[in-house]
């Protein structure tokens, strides 16, 4: 079975064909099919800008149309979707949470996000400062502990007295 050459201009084809003396036309696969069909519109209305949100998308072949369907009359309609998609994301979450595994935390959607921007309190296992660095209160050794303010989102270092008695001490400050 021969294939004919894509890259073949069109002399090397007519070459050896009759003559067509019909007009050129530049026509696409979408010529053959009705307006409506070739323009899509699609407006989405998302809750929030967590992956977890729920969304409602509105699509028709035109904007008048995609505006017909969430104005006039049809607005009370939309509302009623809207609360409806509202309820039952909330419904859906509530079933999802209570099969969750016990303890688990979930980092989806905003919340996620948010924890991997700004991490707090100190790193799970860091008991002793970076440098090795140990003080010592009346009461014995100071633990060391670090985080982040939630104020300005700066890191934090400091070693608190084991009994909690002594004020804290800031890491870089010296005694």
């Amino acid at each position: 079975m021969a294939f004919a050459d894509p890259f073949a201009t069109a002399a090397d084809d007519t070459a050896d064909a009759a003559p067509n003396n019909a007009p050129a036309t530049n026509t696409g696969p979408w010529e053959d099919q009705p307006e409506e069909s070739r323009t899509r519109v699609s407006l989405t209305f998302k809750a929030s800008s967590g992956y977890d949100a729920p969304w409602v998308v509105v699509e028709g072949p035109t904007l008048a149309a995609v505006y017909g369907q969430v104005s006039g009359e049809n607005a009370e309609a939309l509302k009623a979707v809207f609360n409806l998609v509202a309820g039952g994301a909330s419904y859906f979450q509530k079933l999802y949470a209570s099969v969750e595994k016990p303890g688990a935390q979930r980092t989806g959607g905003q919340a996620g996000a948010q924890q991997r921007r700004q991490p707090s309190g100190k790193p799970e296992g860091a008991t002793q400062a970076p440098n090795g660095e140990q003080r010592f209160c009346e009461h014995g050794q100071r633990q060391y502990k670090s985080g982040f303010s939630q104020k300005n989102g700066k890191k934090w270092e400091a070693f608190d007295c084991p009994d909690g008695i002594c004020e804290r001490e800031w890491a870089n400050n010296r005694r």
